[in-house]
């Protein structure tokens, strides 16, 4: 039986949709372990409180590129680094971004706003 070019179509959307599952199941299961899921009303109200901030999307933006530090974020942006790592630590709060080693990337969430979200 030859496989159609549609029917491969469908099997490789079907494979990202499993494999972006997974990462989801994966991702929450580490916010579980860390303690960092909250009530369903209280995180939309920590998000939208980050992204009513015109300068935190700016900054989530910036992480298409790669991962960045507070002073990188700063610099690019005319801002102090104090100012940079307050908003960045507005955005990990809301679980949109998470730093490791002093440099900030974004999680599952952030990537999803980026993709959903008309920048």
């Amino acid at each position: 039986m030859e496989i159609t070019t549609a029917h491969k179509i469908f099997l490789e959307k079907l494979n990202r949709t499993r494999t972006m599952n997974q990462n989801k199941k994966e991702w929450l299961d580490k916010l579980r372990r860390e303690g960092k899921v909250r009530d369903p009303t209280e995180d939309h109200r920590v998000g939208l409180m980050a992204l009513q901030n015109k300068r935190r999307r700016e900054i989530l933006n910036m992480f298409v590129e790669r991962k960045l530090s507070p002073s990188e974020i700063a610099q690019r942006l005319g801002i102090s680094e104090g100012e940079a790592k307050f908003h960045l630590s507005m955005l990990e709060q809301a679980l949109f971004v998470e730093e490791k080693e002093g440099k900030y990337s974004l999680t599952l969430r952030g990537e999803e706003y980026l993709k959903n979200v008309k920048r």
